[in-house]
């Protein structure tokens, strides 16, 4: 009897033991590779929703090329303005809503480029909640108010 009662204590004890372990955990959300955000880049389209379809417009950013450097330096050019400043990525744990316009609520990276021509006083400061890098392709997101604001850019090869 007393052998069947060790048993009885020790199997479902043994089971638990097992169940348990130790482990790195990783973060919850995929990280951008920045080898894949520097270089040079145009943007190809400026689009925003509102509950409805995609809309495109200008943004006057669209005959400049801008230059990601690893160091978090970035420069914008469009033959008139010439931009200094710099790039980040933040991580960040709110909601957002991506390219495709659903929402999410959780961890995230941003990516924040500020820039600025002291010759003519213009400044750049892009602020995306979301953003994607893929190949050729960078796209971000942000949301102000009931308006969700797509920017993509191509990689500018010359």
């Amino acid at each position: 009897m007393k052998k069947l009662l060790l048993l009885l204590f020790a199997f479902p004890a043994l089971l638990l033991m097992q169940s348990c372990s130790k482990a790195v955990s990783s973060p919850a959300y995929t990280q951008v590779d920045v080898s894949q955000i520097v270089g040079s880049w145009y943007l190809n389209e400026a689009s925003e929703v509102s509950g409805g379809t995609w809309n495109t417009f200008k943004t006057g950013l669209e005959k400049g090329i801008f230059t990601f450097y690893e160091n978090g330096a970035a420069v914008y050019d469009d033959g008139f303005n010439h931009m200094e400043g710099t790039w980040t990525i933040v991580t960040v744990s709110d909601g957002y809503y991506d390219q495709y316009g659903v929402f999410h609520a959780d961890l995230h990276e941003s990516f924040r480029v500020r820039l600025f021509d002291p010759n003519t006083r213009n400044s750049i400061n892009l602020s995306f909640d979301e953003f994607s890098a893929t190949g050729g392709m960078l796209t971000g997101t942000s949301y102000v108010g009931h308006t969700v604001t797509r920017y993509v850019f191509y990689r500018y090869i010359r």
